[in-house]
């Protein structure tokens, strides 16, 4: 997700008390994670990611129709980007931001996440960053396309991962990648985007305003990508590479150009490109590396130093501290691990604070040296996604990739699973026309309103310290600093998360049975049958955790209300 000043909540000054600490601060924070099908315990391939961008600020899920257009009839966003649509578009999925939330604009999808009717997946973006070379030689373009429209303008066509790598990469020929901080000349904020269908999955890393490289991924590998361009050393003539037809001389040229291997189509892609490995980036590379092979956990050097000592291995790094590494884009994962990969494998990696590591933090900011170290599982989540894309042959397309949606952090929320490119209307408690304020037949904010309480934040405070409740309400200081001490107990956040343990393994229980049943149909049935089936389960679903969640936050304000009783 991009820098903060890019969103602008209506509710910011009633932003949650750890939040408003941070806003002073960049964030960056998602993480792209993959397991291909030779790790997995099921023979899946797995590929997802946790959209940090803060609390209070609602999510919707929804399907855009299949349509015909006509010609002159364009792909639109507020940031610029303008671009004919295709005679005729796919019908697909979104977790956006809502529109209103922005004042003036409101064409800003934010499409975080899809997957389209032809099995098509896509997770956009994981924010990355150049160096300053870069900037200067290859600058982002006014107007191309940018995180706010990459799952849209990949979805509405793409018949295929690979046919998505090529929709993308022709989109940044003819347009360029955009500056989504419109007016700030120094904004160096790229994209890695997901690009999955049931035969492969593809990393695409946008590098500047016309270069990229994008990597066919292994399937007995597995990745974890935070906010850092993470392609290391590539031979563009590989088949399992696709390039910018300037990659290298582009580089070359801006006096970047770092390869470690010889060669006319050599180049190390972040040592050349990326602004370097900093705190926000390598501990959360070394957290997911952790759980899926301590061995290159505890080889990578993931501390950052000053630039002067690390300048050698990357002199074009522009952060002031840049770890050294080894880091890679994909690895194997350790044999203890290989072949067990599943939902709660990667569950646990989207909610790690880098628990058994001498590393360990909390979920608000913690700093080493002044410098901060960020967890993957944060307050700052809002959403996340896993798609389980089963590559059985025998299972047809409409139903073999099941998204897991999970809505605000993930160590407090259920994920969810939706045959989403088979669906035709998202559930109605996955919309909320209250983008910033708390909406209680909303799934969003329920779960929302349970992390809050999980990280710290039952109470929201305004910068002047003023507190206020989920409604708006304000709240006596005293009281809503007992009532924080109160539920900051580790006891009591230990329980919220068995209790969302449990609701996970009651929804994949149902989910076991429910899959049968679709399964079934899907051989046999109609396709209309087959949808209208997607449609009911999603509703069915939404129900149980919509449930699952309003008894959870309801027992927590009981207990509040009964612990501010012994103070009066």
């Amino acid at each position: 997700m991009p820098r903060l000043s890019v969103k602008k909540p209506l509710s910011l000054l009633l932003a949650a008390s750890v939040c408003t600490m941070v806003l002073s601060t960049d964030i960056f924070a998602c993480t792209g994670v993959y397991a291909g099908p030779s790790t997995t315990a099921n023979g899946s391939t797995y590929v997802g990611r946790s959209e940090d961008f803060g609390p209070n600020f609602a999510k919707q899920f929804v399907i855009i129709p299949a349509a015909d257009h006509k010609a002159g009839q364009y792909l639109e966003d507020d940031y610029g980007f303008r671009a004919p649509y295709p005679a005729h578009t796919l019908r697909y999925s979104v977790v956006m931001d809502d529109p209103s939330a922005y004042s003036g604009r409101t064409k800003i999808p934010f499409g975080e996440a899809g997957i389209n009717e032809a099995g098509v997946s896509v997770s956009a973006t994981v924010s990355t960053y150049f160096n300053q070379k870069v900037l200067a030689e290859d600058p982002l373009t006014a107007n191309g396309i940018t995180e706010i429209s990459m799952a849209s303008y990949i979805l509405q066509s793409a018949k295929t991962a690979r046919d998505g790598v090529d929709i993308l990469a022709e989109c940044i020929d003819t347009y360029g990648h955009g500056n989504a901080d419109v007016g700030n000349p120094n904004y160096a904020e790229v994209s890695t985007v997901l690009i999955a269908d049931r035969e492969e999955t593809w990393v695409f890393e946008a590098l500047s305003g016309h270069q990229y490289v994008a990597t066919k991924l292994a399937d007995d590998t597995v990745s974890v990508l935070p906010n850092a361009i993470m392609t290391q050393q590539v031979n563009i003539s590989n088949e399992n590479i696709v390039a910018s037809k300037g990659l290298i001389s582009t580089a070359k040229a801006g006096g970047f150009y770092v390869t470690d291997v010889e060669g006319d189509d050599e180049i190390h892609v972040a040592k050349s490109y990326s602004e370097g490995y900093a705190y926000y980036a390598s501990y959360r590379y070394y957290y997911g590396a952790y759980l899926l092979n301590p061995e290159l956990a505890e080889s990578t050097e993931f501390v950052p130093q000053p630039a002067k000592k690390t300048a050698k291995l990357y002199p074009n790094a522009s952060v002031e501290k840049t770890a050294v590494g080894l880091f890679c884009l994909e690895y194997q994962p350790a044999a203890s691990v290989a072949g067990t990969i599943d939902l709660m494998t990667l569950r646990e990696v989207l909610a790690s604070h880098g628990e058994g590591t001498p590393y360990e933090t909390t979920s608000a900011n913690v700093t080493v040296e002044g410098e901060p170290m960020r967890a993957i599982g944060t307050y700052s989540q809002n959403e996340e996604h896993i798609f389980e894309i089963r590559k059985d042959a025998s299972i047809p397309n409409p139903v073999a990739t099941v998204e897991w949606l999970a809505m605000a952090p993930s160590e407090f929320s259920i994920y969810v699973p939706f045959y989403t490119a088979a669906m035709t209307e998202a559930p109605a408690a996955y919309y909320t026309d209250s983008p910033d304020m708390f909406d209680p037949d909303s799934i969003y904010w329920l779960f929302n309103e349970i992390g809050n309480t999980g990280n710290g934040n039952y109470y929201r405070v305004s910068e002047d310290g003023i507190y206020y409740d989920r409604y708006g309400n304000e709240v006596d200081a005293k009281t809503a600093e007992a009532v924080l001490a109160y539920l900051a107990d580790e006891a009591y956040v230990e329980e919220i998360r068995q209790y969302m343990d449990a609701a996970q393994e009651e929804v994949n229980a149902k989910f076991a049975v429910d899959d049968q049943h679709m399964l079934s149909l899907a051989k046999t049935g109609t396709y209309e049958e087959v949808l209208a089936l997607a449609d009911a389960l999603a509703e069915e679903n939404a129900l149980l955790v919509k449930t699952l969640a309003s008894v959870k936050l309801s027992l927590i304000d009981r207990q509040v209300a009964d612990f501010i009783a012994t103070l009066k």
